[in-house]
Protein backbone atom coordinates (compact mmCIF):
# COMPACT_ATOMS: atom_id res chain seq x y z
CA UNK A 1 0.00 0.00 0.00
CA UNK A 2 1.61 3.61 -1.06
CA UNK A 3 1.90 6.27 1.01
CA UNK A 4 -0.97 8.14 -0.57
CA UNK A 5 -3.05 5.80 0.03
CA UNK A 6 -2.16 5.23 3.71
CA UNK A 7 -2.87 8.99 4.52
CA UNK A 8 -6.22 8.80 2.45
CA UNK A 9 -7.35 5.64 4.90
CA UNK A 10 -5.95 7.63 7.91
CA UNK A 11 -8.27 10.69 7.17
CA UNK A 12 -10.84 8.68 6.88
CA UNK A 13 -10.79 6.86 9.71
CA UNK A 14 -10.28 9.76 12.15
CA UNK A 15 -13.42 11.25 10.80
CA UNK A 16 -15.60 8.27 11.39
CA UNK A 17 -13.53 8.54 15.08
CA UNK A 18 -14.56 11.89 15.39
CA UNK A 19 -17.99 12.23 14.72
CA UNK A 20 -18.88 8.83 16.43
CA UNK A 21 -19.54 10.80 19.98
CA UNK A 22 -20.09 14.16 21.20
CA UNK A 23 -20.32 15.50 24.71
CA UNK A 24 -24.24 15.50 26.22
CA UNK A 25 -26.17 16.49 29.21
CA UNK A 26 -24.98 12.87 30.12
CA UNK A 27 -21.90 12.83 29.50
CA UNK A 28 -20.33 10.79 26.40
CA UNK A 29 -22.43 9.60 24.35
CA UNK A 30 -21.66 6.96 21.63
CA UNK A 31 -24.02 7.22 18.54
CA UNK A 32 -24.25 3.55 17.59
CA UNK A 33 -28.15 3.22 18.52
CA UNK A 34 -31.00 4.17 16.18
CA UNK A 35 -33.03 7.24 16.48
CA UNK A 36 -36.55 6.29 17.33
CA UNK A 37 -40.12 8.14 16.93
CA UNK A 38 -43.04 7.39 18.48
CA UNK A 39 -45.66 6.33 16.17
CA UNK A 40 -49.27 8.05 16.87
CA UNK A 41 -52.67 6.91 16.14
CA UNK A 42 -55.42 9.23 16.18
CA UNK A 43 -58.57 7.32 15.85
CA UNK A 44 -62.19 8.14 16.87
CA UNK A 45 -64.62 5.78 19.09
CA UNK A 46 -65.28 2.66 16.20
CA UNK A 47 -61.15 2.82 15.70
CA UNK A 48 -61.24 4.14 12.60
CA UNK A 49 -57.82 6.35 11.66
CA UNK A 50 -58.58 10.08 11.61
CA UNK A 51 -55.05 10.52 9.91
CA UNK A 52 -56.12 11.53 6.61
CA UNK A 53 -53.24 13.48 4.90
CA UNK A 54 -55.14 13.46 1.28
CA UNK A 55 -58.36 15.23 2.12
CA UNK A 56 -59.46 18.74 2.48
CA UNK A 57 -60.62 17.94 5.55
CA UNK A 58 -58.53 15.85 7.10
CA UNK A 59 -55.42 18.63 6.43
CA UNK A 60 -57.28 20.89 8.11
CA UNK A 61 -57.84 18.74 11.09
CA UNK A 62 -54.45 18.01 10.86
CA UNK A 63 -53.16 21.49 11.07
CA UNK A 64 -54.93 21.90 14.68
CA UNK A 65 -52.48 19.27 15.74
CA UNK A 66 -49.42 20.05 18.03
CA UNK A 67 -46.92 18.37 20.24
CA UNK A 68 -45.86 20.55 23.43
CA UNK A 69 -42.04 19.60 23.98
CA UNK A 70 -39.13 21.29 26.09
CA UNK A 71 -41.54 24.75 25.97
CA UNK A 72 -41.91 24.60 22.39
CA UNK A 73 -44.46 23.79 19.98
CA UNK A 74 -44.48 21.26 17.09
CA UNK A 75 -47.34 21.63 13.89
CA UNK A 76 -48.00 18.70 11.60
CA UNK A 77 -45.24 18.86 9.14
CA UNK A 78 -47.28 16.99 6.41
CA UNK A 79 -45.48 13.43 5.08
CA UNK A 80 -42.52 12.25 7.56
CA UNK A 81 -39.44 12.99 5.51
CA UNK A 82 -37.17 9.92 6.03
CA UNK A 83 -36.67 7.22 8.52
CA UNK A 84 -34.48 6.74 11.21
CA UNK A 85 -31.42 6.51 10.84
CA UNK A 86 -28.29 4.38 12.47
CA UNK A 87 -25.30 5.61 13.89
CA UNK A 88 -26.44 9.43 14.02
CA UNK A 89 -27.15 12.43 16.23
CA UNK A 90 -30.55 13.79 16.45
CA UNK A 91 -30.52 16.04 13.61
CA UNK A 92 -34.21 16.98 13.39
CA UNK A 93 -37.42 16.95 15.63
CA UNK A 94 -40.76 17.53 14.46
CA UNK A 95 -44.05 16.19 13.95
CA UNK A 96 -44.92 14.40 10.48
CA UNK A 97 -47.18 12.40 9.41
CA UNK A 98 -46.25 8.38 7.87
CA UNK A 99 -47.78 5.43 6.27
CA UNK A 100 -48.13 2.50 8.42
CA UNK A 101 -48.03 -0.67 7.06
CA UNK A 102 -50.39 -3.29 8.83
CA UNK A 103 -49.49 -7.10 7.07
CA UNK A 104 -51.59 -9.21 9.85
CA UNK A 105 -54.82 -7.31 8.44
CA UNK A 106 -53.45 -6.63 4.84
CA UNK A 107 -54.06 -2.72 5.20
CA UNK A 108 -52.48 0.86 6.58
CA UNK A 109 -53.07 3.84 7.45
CA UNK A 110 -51.62 6.69 8.61
CA UNK A 111 -50.15 7.78 12.02
CA UNK A 112 -48.22 11.13 13.83
CA UNK A 113 -44.80 10.52 13.89
CA UNK A 114 -42.77 12.64 16.53
CA UNK A 115 -38.93 12.42 17.29
CA UNK A 116 -36.07 11.91 17.13
CA UNK A 117 -34.33 10.42 19.98
CA UNK A 118 -31.26 8.86 20.96
CA UNK A 119 -31.22 6.37 24.27
CA UNK A 120 -30.09 9.04 26.24
CA UNK A 121 -32.91 10.00 28.29
CA UNK A 122 -32.67 8.33 31.54
CA UNK A 123 -34.54 10.59 33.49
CA UNK A 124 -38.16 10.80 32.84
CA UNK A 125 -39.34 12.87 29.66
CA UNK A 126 -42.70 14.65 28.91
CA UNK A 127 -44.04 15.74 25.26
CA UNK A 128 -48.02 16.52 24.94
CA UNK A 129 -49.99 15.73 22.31
CA UNK A 130 -52.82 18.01 21.43
CA UNK A 131 -56.02 17.56 18.81
CA UNK A 132 -58.47 19.35 17.38
CA UNK A 133 -61.51 17.97 19.83
CA UNK A 134 -59.42 20.13 22.91
CA UNK A 135 -57.69 16.54 23.90
CA UNK A 136 -54.25 16.85 25.52
CA UNK A 137 -52.66 13.95 26.10
CA UNK A 138 -49.78 13.55 28.18
CA UNK A 139 -46.92 11.02 26.67
CA UNK A 140 -44.21 10.62 29.05
CA UNK A 141 -40.53 8.00 28.13
CA UNK A 142 -37.39 7.21 29.29
CA UNK A 143 -34.43 5.76 27.24
CA UNK A 144 -31.57 4.64 27.84
CA UNK A 145 -28.55 2.54 26.49
CA UNK A 146 -25.96 0.04 28.35
CA UNK A 147 -23.80 -0.95 25.83
CA UNK A 148 -26.24 -3.18 23.54
CA UNK A 149 -29.02 -3.06 25.90
CA UNK A 150 -31.85 -0.39 25.36
CA UNK A 151 -34.44 0.03 28.23
CA UNK A 152 -37.22 2.15 27.32
CA UNK A 153 -40.37 2.80 28.76
CA UNK A 154 -43.56 4.74 28.25
CA UNK A 155 -46.82 6.03 29.88
CA UNK A 156 -49.83 7.49 27.85
CA UNK A 157 -51.60 9.18 30.53
CA UNK A 158 -50.48 8.44 33.55
CA UNK A 159 -50.74 4.38 31.75
CA UNK A 160 -47.86 1.68 31.04
CA UNK A 161 -47.90 1.14 27.55
CA UNK A 162 -46.85 -2.38 26.13
CA UNK A 163 -45.47 -0.80 23.18
CA UNK A 164 -42.48 1.87 23.31
CA UNK A 165 -43.20 3.87 20.45
CA UNK A 166 -46.97 2.66 19.21
CA UNK A 167 -49.39 4.99 20.65
CA UNK A 168 -53.18 5.12 19.94
CA UNK A 169 -55.33 8.25 20.80
CA UNK A 170 -58.78 8.32 20.65
CA UNK A 171 -60.55 11.84 19.43
CA UNK A 172 -64.11 12.74 18.15
CA UNK A 173 -64.39 12.13 14.24
CA UNK A 174 -64.96 14.83 11.42
CA UNK A 175 -66.93 15.07 8.48
CA UNK A 176 -65.32 14.56 5.07
CA UNK A 177 -65.65 14.80 1.48
CA UNK A 178 -64.41 14.49 -1.92
CA UNK A 179 -62.17 17.37 -1.45
CA UNK A 180 -58.20 17.05 -2.34
CA UNK A 181 -56.09 18.60 0.40
CA UNK A 182 -54.26 21.83 -0.41
CA UNK A 183 -51.41 22.71 -1.94
CA UNK A 184 -48.64 25.07 -0.61
CA UNK A 185 -46.17 27.41 -2.73
CA UNK A 186 -42.73 26.86 -1.07
CA UNK A 187 -39.52 29.45 -1.61
CA UNK A 188 -36.31 28.40 -0.70
CA UNK A 189 -33.96 31.36 0.49
CA UNK A 190 -30.42 29.23 -0.42
CA UNK A 191 -28.80 32.97 0.45
CA UNK A 192 -30.15 32.56 4.34
CA UNK A 193 -27.24 30.86 6.49
CA UNK A 194 -27.97 32.33 9.76
CA UNK A 195 -29.46 30.14 12.49
CA UNK A 196 -32.31 33.04 12.10
CA UNK A 197 -33.82 34.55 9.15
CA UNK A 198 -32.29 38.03 8.38
CA UNK A 199 -34.21 40.99 9.80
CA UNK A 200 -35.10 41.83 5.64
CA UNK A 201 -36.95 38.71 4.40
CA UNK A 202 -39.21 39.04 8.23
CA UNK A 203 -39.70 42.50 7.97
CA UNK A 204 -40.37 42.93 4.11
CA UNK A 205 -41.59 39.55 2.64
CA UNK A 206 -44.58 39.80 1.36
CA UNK A 207 -46.84 37.93 -1.49
CA UNK A 208 -49.55 39.37 -3.51
CA UNK A 209 -52.02 37.13 -4.60
CA UNK A 210 -55.46 37.88 -6.18
CA UNK A 211 -55.34 41.52 -4.97
CA UNK A 212 -54.41 40.62 -1.87
CA UNK A 213 -51.10 41.20 0.24
CA UNK A 214 -49.94 38.54 2.83
CA UNK A 215 -47.06 39.31 4.84
CA UNK A 216 -44.75 36.84 7.88
CA UNK A 217 -46.42 39.38 10.47
CA UNK A 218 -50.10 38.32 9.48
CA UNK A 219 -49.84 34.65 10.09
CA UNK A 220 -53.53 34.17 10.90
CA UNK A 221 -54.76 30.48 12.11
CA UNK A 222 -52.58 26.84 11.15
CA UNK A 223 -55.56 26.42 8.53
CA UNK A 224 -55.50 30.30 7.02
CA UNK A 225 -54.30 31.43 3.85
CA UNK A 226 -51.05 32.89 4.85
CA UNK A 227 -47.36 33.92 4.43
CA UNK A 228 -45.23 31.99 7.00
CA UNK A 229 -41.31 31.33 7.50
CA UNK A 230 -39.64 27.69 8.84
CA UNK A 231 -36.44 25.85 8.88
CA UNK A 232 -36.19 22.14 8.26
CA UNK A 233 -34.58 19.33 6.14
CA UNK A 234 -36.15 19.48 2.88
CA UNK A 235 -37.12 16.65 0.94
CA UNK A 236 -38.42 16.21 -2.25
CA UNK A 237 -41.45 14.50 -3.20
CA UNK A 238 -39.06 11.39 -4.06
CA UNK A 239 -37.89 11.46 -0.48
CA UNK A 240 -34.31 12.57 -1.89
CA UNK A 241 -32.68 15.12 0.23
CA UNK A 242 -32.94 19.10 -1.48
CA UNK A 243 -29.30 20.94 -0.44
CA UNK A 244 -27.27 19.21 2.21
CA UNK A 245 -29.08 16.53 3.82
CA UNK A 246 -27.88 16.98 7.58
CA UNK A 247 -28.66 20.82 7.77
CA UNK A 248 -31.84 22.52 7.88
CA UNK A 249 -33.17 25.33 5.25
CA UNK A 250 -34.46 28.23 5.29
CA UNK A 251 -38.21 28.81 3.33
CA UNK A 252 -40.83 30.91 3.28
CA UNK A 253 -44.41 28.51 2.20
CA UNK A 254 -47.80 30.46 1.34
CA UNK A 255 -50.74 28.54 1.56
CA UNK A 256 -53.20 26.68 1.67
CA UNK A 257 -53.90 26.63 -1.61
CA UNK A 258 -57.04 25.03 -2.97
CA UNK A 259 -56.23 22.65 -6.38
CA UNK A 260 -58.87 23.70 -9.42
CA UNK A 261 -60.47 21.40 -11.34
CA UNK A 262 -58.48 21.84 -14.53
CA UNK A 263 -54.94 23.78 -15.40
CA UNK A 264 -54.99 27.14 -14.61
CA UNK A 265 -51.89 29.56 -14.66
CA UNK A 266 -52.33 31.77 -11.85
CA UNK A 267 -49.68 34.96 -10.83
CA UNK A 268 -48.25 35.03 -7.44
CA UNK A 269 -45.82 38.23 -6.45
CA UNK A 270 -42.98 38.10 -4.48
CA UNK A 271 -41.02 40.49 -2.81
CA UNK A 272 -38.02 40.55 -0.68
CA UNK A 273 -36.66 44.32 0.13
CA UNK A 274 -36.06 45.88 -2.90
CA UNK A 275 -36.51 42.67 -4.92
CA UNK A 276 -39.61 41.35 -6.46
CA UNK A 277 -40.50 38.19 -8.49
CA UNK A 278 -43.79 36.90 -10.49
CA UNK A 279 -44.15 33.33 -9.82
CA UNK A 280 -46.51 30.96 -12.59
CA UNK A 281 -48.34 28.88 -10.26
CA UNK A 282 -51.13 25.89 -11.24
CA UNK A 283 -52.39 23.30 -8.78
CA UNK A 284 -55.05 21.08 -10.18
CA UNK A 285 -56.87 17.72 -9.93
CA UNK A 286 -56.39 16.08 -13.46
CA UNK A 287 -60.07 14.79 -14.66
CA UNK A 288 -58.04 11.87 -16.21
CA UNK A 289 -56.18 10.17 -13.83
CA UNK A 290 -57.64 12.45 -10.37
CA UNK A 291 -54.07 12.87 -9.60
CA UNK A 292 -52.98 15.97 -8.09
CA UNK A 293 -50.79 18.13 -10.32
CA UNK A 294 -49.05 21.21 -9.56
CA UNK A 295 -45.96 23.33 -10.61
CA UNK A 296 -44.50 26.89 -10.41
CA UNK A 297 -42.04 28.70 -12.17
CA UNK A 298 -40.33 32.49 -11.61
CA UNK A 299 -40.83 34.03 -14.79
CA UNK A 300 -38.90 37.51 -14.75
CA UNK A 301 -35.53 36.71 -12.75
CA UNK A 302 -32.10 36.99 -14.44
CA UNK A 303 -30.25 35.94 -10.94
CA UNK A 304 -30.27 32.06 -11.17
CA UNK A 305 -34.10 32.47 -9.58
CA UNK A 306 -35.93 30.29 -12.45
CA UNK A 307 -35.14 27.04 -11.14
CA UNK A 308 -38.11 24.99 -9.68
CA UNK A 309 -38.51 21.50 -7.59
CA UNK A 310 -41.73 19.81 -7.21
CA UNK A 311 -42.37 19.37 -3.19
CA UNK A 312 -44.42 17.21 -0.94
CA UNK A 313 -47.15 19.31 -1.28
CA UNK A 314 -46.59 21.67 -3.45
CA UNK A 315 -43.78 23.00 -6.01
CA UNK A 316 -41.05 25.04 -4.87
CA UNK A 317 -38.66 27.92 -6.31
CA UNK A 318 -35.92 29.38 -5.61
CA UNK A 319 -34.82 32.77 -5.39
CA UNK A 320 -31.61 34.88 -4.69
CA UNK A 321 -32.95 38.05 -2.67
CA UNK A 322 -29.74 39.85 -1.55
CA UNK A 323 -28.43 42.76 -3.42
CA UNK A 324 -25.13 42.45 -5.67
Amino acid sequence: MNKVLIHWVAFICSLFMFTSCSQSLGGDVIWDYNNICFNITVQNADGQSLIDPFSAEGDAWMRQIYVEYNGKKFYNDGLAPRTELRAMIEMYRGLYVEKKNDPVKNSFHYVLRFGEFQPQYGTKQAFYVILPDGGRHKIEFTRTANGGDISHHTWVNGLPQTSETDIVLQAKAYRTSAQHAPVYLYVFLPEERDSQLSDEVMSTANVIYHDQKYSLRDIGTPISLALRADKRLIYDTHDRAVGNPYAQQHFLSFGPLTPSDKPIIERVQLRIGRKAWEVDLSCYIDQVSGMLQYHALVINSSDGSTSYRYYRNGPAVYVYHKQP
